[in-house]
């Protein structure tokens, strides 16, 4: 619960919590904000992964949803060249 008052202090102060340090959930970054905009990262073949961005100043994420990946639930940072492409649908 305090983590969770922590972030949201984080986002109406209008900073970037230290969320990229770990490996969030969807559901966390939906909480602080984040939107969904595209199955895949561009290039990459992947049955199901999800790409979530916010404002143009954070980091662009994608989650994988995949049963057998170890990282299953999880969202990681994505590449500078993979976030360029998702520029058109964040917040500035």
């Amino acid at each position: 619960m305090k983590r969770a008052a922590a972030m949201i202090a984080f986002v109406i102060l209008g900073t970037t919590p230290a969320i990229a340090q770990s490996s969030p959930t969807y559901q966390a970054l939906e909480q602080l904000g984040y939107r969904y905009v595209a199955k895949d990262q561009p290039g990459f073949v992947s049955w199901c992964s999800w790409v979530y961005v916010r404002r143009c100043s954070d980091p662009v994420y994608y989650c994988s949803c995949g049963g057998q990946s170890r990282n299953y639930g999880r969202c990681d940072i994505v590449s500078q060249r993979v976030a360029a492409h998702y520029q058109r649908y964040c917040q500035r």
